[in-house]
């Protein structure tokens, strides 16, 4: 699962520039959708083939779809977003308990048959889910996509010559005749190598980020090495060190998933009253307090350590995880590119926990699991202390070139004054104005916003 999502995420990031991010995103959905129906009957049918290919596009898409809905939703909610992202994750994670929950019963009760295709409809459900997105969002007005880049099929010189560099919205309507025959197949080869070459500029223009988003990349790519094996490779230490039984030790493992599922909604509405500065302050704090609960289970054999170890990094988990997916409209926001760095950001998720499960494979595979299981647990002990050093540095970076505000017009040079009138609007009851440091901060907004425009970062 983690190794195909290398690349897809990057992949979807720039077609979402390129193209519409709802269109993009709804696809990708699509096609999830018919790999779910495709494993319900490889199961069916007994086709280990059939099982083993749509498990596998499964897989491909699975972060590309968890990642493609952030461009939509961050420029439409950006006041409240870790509000949004608190109740995403949080039903993200209540349908990863509920599957753990549901399945072992409806294969007790009811036989592997029902278990599978009880998973397999509710992955259907996406796609009516997407199309009634998409629907709200352009009858309402909402789509912040990117308008089409190509203009009608029909004129194909003028696609050929300089499609990709048209007006927004490409050719008028009325400019082309229902006479216009469809491109020639040189045309269209001409017009498919103009897309690719288009696409591969916006995955150059990544050295065009700012260091912040490359320092936020970092910070979560370290947690997710840290995390994200554990689920794979924690069960089997807790059942070996502390001696528990598997369901026991897999009832624990679900600990941090239940914990996000129920707080994370919360957690999110007192994340949106701190400043910028706090968040990363607190996220930093929760990150070193993984440090002595990954040394615990590491170094104690005491049953009652591996409960107190993980009720902590479930408290924890969340309120990083609450922190870092509610900055991600602030830190992915360079102008234009926005799929692009959410794309580079799902993929750095995955590398990491790509690289180590294959590490700790080796490792459990050559040294005793008494030392090896030690070993790792001081592994994810140190990608947490890096990870909370990272946020330190995202800390510097942010107080040194300003706050970074998502969905900021581009082309206007009021969007920040429009902005700063909002705040003062606010008055004193604003959290974002309710210390005497940020309100110094933003009574010299002008000055940081000319800063950021010779940055190059608006």
């Amino acid at each position: 699962y983690y190794s195909p999502n290398i690349f897809t995420p990057l992949l979807m990031g720039a077609l979402q520039d390129t193209f519409s991010a709802s269109s993009v995103l709804m696809v990708v959905i699509f096609l999830s959708s018919l790999t779910q129906l495709g494993f319900g009957l490889g199961c069916q049918l007994q086709s280990l083939p059939l099982i083993m290919v749509s498990r596998g596009m499964t897989g491909i898409f699975y972060e590309a779809i968890d990642m493609g809905s952030i461009p939509i939703t961050a420029p439409l909610f950006k006041d409240r977003y870790s509000l949004i992202t608190g109740f995403t994750n949080g039903f993200l994670r209540l349908g990863s308990v509920c599957t753990f929950v549901l399945s072992p019963y409806m294969e007790r009760n009811y036989g592997l048959p029902a278990a599978i295709w009880l998973s397999c409809v509710v992955g259907l459900t996406q796609s009516v889910c997407i199309v009634g997105m998409v629907f709200l969002l352009h009858k309402l007005k909402l789509d912040p996509a990117n308008p089409p880049l190509l203009g009608p099929v029909g004129d194909h010189k003028r696609n050929s010559s300089n499609s990709l560099l048209m007006p927004a919205g490409g050719i008028a309507a009325d400019s082309v005749s229902p006479a216009d025959t469809p491109p020639p197949p040189a045309a269209r080869r001409h017009l498919s190598r103009q897309i690719s070459d288009h696409l591969l500029t916006r995955v150059r223009q990544a050295k065009d980020l700012p260091r912040r988003f490359w320092i936020y990349v970092g910070t979560g790519m370290l947690v997710y090495t840290a995390l994200v094996p554990l689920y794979s490779v924690g069960s089997g230490i807790l059942q070996r060190k502390y001696n528990l039984d598997t369901r026991t030790a897999d009832s624990l493992m679900l600990i941090p998933e239940a914990a996000i599922a129920f707080v994370a909604p919360v957690l999110g509405l007192m994340v949106d009253t701190w400043t910028v500065q706090d968040r990363v302050v607190r996220m930093s704090i929760s990150l070193a307090f993984f440090v002595p609960t990954f040394m615990t289970l590491g170094f104690n054999s005491a049953a009652g350590f591996a409960y107190t170890a993980m009720f902590a990094l479930g408290v924890f988990w969340s309120l990083f995880n609450s922190i870092f997916w509610g900055l991600v409209g602030m830190m992915c926001n360079s102008p234009g590119n926005v799929g692009l760095s959410v794309g580079i950001l799902g993929c750095a998720l995955n590398l990491g926990p790509s690289i180590l499960l294959l590490l700790i494979g080796a490792l459990q595979g050559r040294v005793d699991s008494g030392y090896s299981d030690v070993i790792v647990m001081c592994i994810f002990a140190t990608l947490s202390g890096s990870a909370s050093i990272a946020a330190y540095i995202l800390l510097r970076e942010i107080d040194a070139q300003g706050d970074p505000f998502f969905g900021q017009d581009s082309e206007s040079d009021t969007a920040g004054d429009s902005r700063m009138e909002r705040l003062k609007a606010a008055g004193s009851s604003n959290s974002l104005l309710s210390s005497s440091r940020n309100r110094r901060r933003y009574e010299s907004f002008e000055e940081v916003m000319r800063k950021q425009k010779m940055a190059g970062i608006r």
